[in-house]
């Protein structure tokens, strides 16, 4: 039953038949078979539903966020999980860009800075809409995007510096090249805007998406990806403003991007993660192992 689910690609079956086998039955040709449907090479199994997922860029912790207050950071060389309660939703959260620091958001407004390593906590509040988003820089400072379109810049001790009015639509992604110079911004109404830091002014503004932009990242080659509620990957030079690739990925939303290796990997509605080229963004491979929607995807070191 399992290799005809299988055949079928109906992953989510196949995973089924596999894990009602009884173990004493579990010779060769289940373990060829599990291969097909589960190509994970460690689990976490962190309880409650995960929704958001963040990386330090050593690669030394990980932070995860349940559908509530709850938040978890794994210490990957110790393999230690601790929780932390937020004092509201928690609906955003990004580590600084030495890692040391990590940025919560919530939906009351409140922001928090968890130093992960004296173990300390600073919450504050500015009487802001919900913080949808954030965009961690190498520096002291931190922007986030927020329900009311306006994306905001702190300073790590609380200071607000700064606001962006992109006009009217919650900013859902944000992001900052590797210069700290441009700030890409998409919006649930599938607007994609690149503020110019330098110059005080939005560089681009296009109509991307046909739905919520969920997620955008800048490449380490300066292009800029953005993934959508509508199924799309699109690829941007921010010099020009041209539109360089768009992908159909499929018809279900995809909600998160990210740069492994040289790759991008997005990751969303249908539970694969896909895996592209850089150079002319082809399909390389496809992984799956989840039985769910993937809502967040980070790298873990280099690979």
């Amino acid at each position: 039953a399992a290799q005809v689910a299988i055949a079928n690609n109906s992953w989510l079956m196949a995973r089924h038949h596999l894990d009602s086998t009884d173990r004493g039955y579990r010779g060769w040709e289940w373990n060829y078979l599990r291969r097909f449907v589960d190509h994970s090479i460690g689990v976490w199994p962190v309880g409650d539903r995960p929704n958001i997922l963040a990386t330090s860029p050593n690669g030394e912790s990980v932070a995860v966020a349940f559908e509530g207050v709850r938040i978890g950071i794994i210490d990957e060389k110790r393999e230690v999980l601790r929780t932390i309660q937020m004092s509201d939703r928690v609906s955003t959260l990004a580590f600084t860009g030495d890692g040391a620091l990590l940025v919560v958001g919530m939906s009351n407004g409140v922001i928090a800075i968890v130093d992960t390593k004296d173990n300390t906590l600073l919450a504050f509040t500015d009487e802001v809409p919900s913080v949808e988003s954030i965009a961690p820089t190498n520096s002291d400072y931190f922007a986030t995007g927020h329900s009311d379109g306006i994306v905001r810049i702190w300073k790590t001790d609380g200071t607000l510096l700064r606001t962006i009015n992109t006009g009217n639509g919650t900013i859902l992604s944000i992001a900052y090249d590797s210069t700290g110079t441009q700030l890409a911004i998409g919006k649930t109404d599938g607007v994609v805007q690149i503020w110019n830091e330098s110059r005080s002014e939005f560089q681009m503004h296009q109509e991307a998406h046909e739905d919520a932009v969920y997620d955008l990242i800048f490449l380490e080659n300066g292009k800029l990806v953005s993934v959508g509620g509508d199924g799309v990957m699109e690829v941007w030079d921010p010099d020009t403003k041209n539109l360089l690739n768009k992908i159909q990925v499929n018809s279900d939303a995809i909600f998160s991007v990210t740069e492994v290796d040289g790759t991008v990997a997005t990751a969303g509605q249908d539970g694969i993660i896909r895996i592209w080229s850089t150079s002319d963004f082809a399909l390389l491979d496809e992984l799956v192992g989840h039985d769910d929607w993937i809502w967040s995807i980070e790298s873990v070191g280099d690979n």
